[in-house]
């Protein structure tokens, strides 16, 4: 039970004192702490200091060093270390290796490499899904890299639109998009290919294109914007035989364009 005292400065100190009485009722001190840690005999002592000869008895604070184990519930964790000291930042992994060959039950660590020891800190690598398992997300200084792989998911393709006879214009988008690329193809007459940010095409007459581009007899343009265009209305292709500001419609090319 604590017991509390004065000291000689008036100040009052608890003990925390273990007692028992014997046949006569008198009470027996068996044990007493003198409070906080240190290497006193009657303070709570730890076996040696971190990393250094035995010095001062400090309490300790830490963990074990162990691989990467799966609990019940219900059981006791201990802190778990890697074998450099490190704190294991458990993570959700599957056991199986991912796409980059890598096992990931190696990873349900920090990934550390070599060069992290410059520092003497853990460098953890983030993790990507790739569908079954947890794959490392790579990079360099610059960011991470994105693997451009073929796909045949349709929610990964552009939405195509093109005439289906000679043409002298085409609504890509009746509504605000983004122009991703176009592909047109003349006849016997050269002229303009004029971009609209509308719903539909203009009177024949002075007009204000966003894009022109001028093509020659027989020939076909093709465009793919890396970074797509914006249009705040609409997106329409016209094919006209003046430009770039007046316009006179002329069926006679093939029009096409992706827009999202």
């Amino acid at each position: 039970m604590p017991i509390t005292i004065t000291d000689h400065d008036g100040i009052r100190r608890q003990l925390n004192t273990v007692v028992s009485t014997n046949e006569n009722g008198e009470l027996h001190t068996l044990s007493t702490s003198g409070g906080g840690s240190g290497a006193g005999s009657s303070q709570v002592q730890g076996a040696a200091s971190d990393n250094t000869v035995a010095s001062g008895n400090p309490l300790q604070m830490g963990g074990v060093v162990r691989a990467p184990v799966a609990y019940d519930l219900g059981d006791a964790v201990n802190f778990p270390f890697d074998t450099t000291g490190n704190p294991r930042f458990l993570m959700v992994c599957a056991t199986t290796a991912g796409a980059d060959g890598v096992s990931n039950a190696s990873l349900s660590r920090p990934y550390t490499p070599s060069s992290a020891t410059a520092t003497g800190l853990p460098a953890s690598a983030s993790h990507i899904f790739n569908g079954t398992a947890w794959d490392r997300q790579r990079g360099d200084t610059v960011g991470a890299y994105v693997v451009d792989a073929p796909t045949g998911a349709a929610g990964q393709a552009l939405a195509s639109a093109s005439t289906t006879a000679l043409a002298s214009s085409l609504v890509l988008k009746a509504s605000p998009g983004n122009l991703y690329g176009f592909n047109v193809v003349t006849g016997a007459s050269a002229g303009y290919l004029m971009i609209f940010d509308a719903i539909s095409a203009p009177a024949d007459g002075s007009v204000t294109p966003k894009r022109v581009i001028a093509i020659a007899a027989n020939t076909s343009v093709d465009r793919t914007f890396g970074k797509p265009i914006r249009f705040n209305t609409g997106i329409t292709l016209v094919f006209s035989t003046t430009g770039p500001f007046t316009k006179t419609a002329s069926a006679t090319a093939f029009l096409a364009g992706e827009v999202v």
